[in-house]
């Protein structure tokens, strides 16, 4: 049995970033993100990293909440595009990434920064089959539907928010049950 770095929680420990698994998904990533900067989406004024992919411990969050979307997305076959929140998206890669798996991505960002860029990357960068949207609002308040999207992820974001449970408290209203 190949080793799957991706089945636990948790922080990755150095050696599972030399897995076939982690090594295929990050070069599968590089590659998108490498597309979708091409795509020159930024405003001049976009004020974060990039290059995500390579920031921190991005190495590994991206490609293991990348990998449980892989997964998750195939026990939806046979309905519509399945809703996703990228909650704290910036404007990176990663909706695009989660798109091209089959994906309705809903980007959501309290910067309008982020959402201008995202904007603008939506008309040049590539979703495959799935689809991307922008959302300006705060996570502890948000214009969708109860029980309206069947996942909800957070890369690098929830820590640098301010009373946090109300993010939760809204996370859990959004989500269908099971989501």
């Amino acid at each position: 049995m190949t080793h799957n770095p991706f089945n636990r929680s948790g922080l990755a420990c150095l050696d599972e970033l030399s897995t076939p698994l982690w090594r295929s998904l990050f070069a599968r990533l590089e590659s998108i993100q490498s597309e979708f900067l091409a795509s020159q989406p930024h405003c001049a004024d976009y004020p974060w990293p990039r290059d995500p992919l390579h920031n921190c411990i991005r190495v590994w969050e991206y490609p293991f909440v990348y990998h449980h979307l892989q997964s998750h997305g195939g026990s939806l076959a046979g309905r519509p595009l399945p809703r996703v929140v990228d909650l704290g998206s910036g404007a990176t890669f990663f909706p695009f990434a989660v798109a091209r798996l089959g994906w309705k991505v809903i980007a959501v960002d309290a910067d309008s920064r982020a959402t201008s860029s995202l904007g603008r990357a939506i008309g040049r960068a590539s979703a495959g089959g799935g689809t991307v949207t922008s959302l300006l609002a705060d996570a502890r308040s948000l214009a969708l539907e109860t029980e309206s999207v069947d996942c909800v992820y957070c890369v690098s974001v929830l820590e640098h928010v301010p009373e946090f449970e109300g993010v939760i408290s809204e996370v859990a209203r959004i989500l269908c049950p099971r989501g």
